[in-house]
Parts: C-alpha cells; structure tokens; sequence
C-alpha cells in the first residue's frame, strides 16, 4: 500500500526521446524552428546551435541586419584548434557552407549569410576568416530554390544527402 501511494505521488516523469541525429543534423529541431523572418532572433539562434560544429570552433554570437533588403544573418565563431577546419593545407569553410544551405532552407527571407572565424588558437590571435555565401549563389549551385527542402522532413533529408556533394570551391 505504500509502495503504491508512493508511486502516486511521485510519478516517474515521461520523458520524450529526441529523434537521433541524421548526419549530424537534429532534423527535428531544424523544422521545429523553421521561420520566415531572419528577424526572429529565438528561432535563428536556435537553428545555429542545432547544426553541427567542428571540433574546436565554438559560436561567438550573432548579428541581424533587417533594416532593408538584403536580409543579412552574420555568425560569429571562435576557433580554437585550426587543425579541425584545414583541408589540403588551408583552412576550409565547407562545413559553414553546408550549414549556410541549410540555413537559408530554414530562415525564408534571409538573403546573405556571414560566417565570421576569428583565431584564436594562440598563433594568429585576432586574425579572423570571413565566408559569405548569399541564396542567389546556393539557389543557382543547386539549380533550385532550396526553401521548398524544409517542408517537411524527407525534404530536409534529401537536402542533408546533397551537401555531401557540394564544394565552396564551386561557387
């Protein structure tokens, strides 16, 4: 009899389990935080600490540039170990850019994206690496607008599976 008052009044609580990660990416976040305007500073924030970093760059902040058109989203990081964003003996934004496409899938009215690295590994300290990318340029690379890719899930995965296949390089 205690045992069962007990267990009443101190329910277990249900606990949701989160959809695992797809590529690295919370898909299910990601649409839950889909938004029209770049102007939502909640759900823009939340997307960009849903997409997956290297290790060793951290997020520093954001800056929203809505006063007129283009739209502009800037996201600052901190890296701490250069070595994890070097490919072929430089450093590489491919990850920023694969995040940027999500992005502009995900915030409908955002025209360019700034991605700002500053170093601070000890070796350059200050120094910083800027990647803008803009939706005309992802828009005509994948031949598509990419908004329609965050309806829905499928759509987001298939967007996920394409990154693999996209270079900076090829802007």
């Amino acid at each position: 009899m205690i045992l069962i008052i007990g267990c009443i009044a101190n329910p277990k609580p249900v606990q949701t389990a989160s959809q695992p990660l797809y590529s690295g990416y919370a898909v299910d976040r990601l649409l839950e935080n889909r938004t029209m305007y770049v102007g939502d500073n909640s759900k823009v924030v939340a997307l960009i600490n849903d997409l997956p970093l290297p290790a060793g760059v951290e997020g520093a902040g954001i800056e929203l540039k809505t006063g007129s058109q283009p739209y502009e989203l800037t996201i600052h990081y901190s890296m701490k170990d250069a070595a994890v964003m070097m490919k072929d003996g430089a450093l590489s934004g491919e990850l920023l850019y694969w995040n940027s496409i999500l992005l502009f899938s995900l915030i409908d009215n955002v025209g360019i994206i700034n991605n700002v690295v500053a170093d601070n590994t000890g070796e350059y300290d200050g120094v910083t690496a800027t990647y803008t990318f803009t939706r005309q340029q992802v828009d005509q690379q994948l031949g598509e607008d990419v908004r329609p890719y965050s309806k829905n899930e499928p759509g987001l995965r298939q967007l996920i599976d394409r990154l693999k296949s996209l270079s900076v390089l090829d802007l």
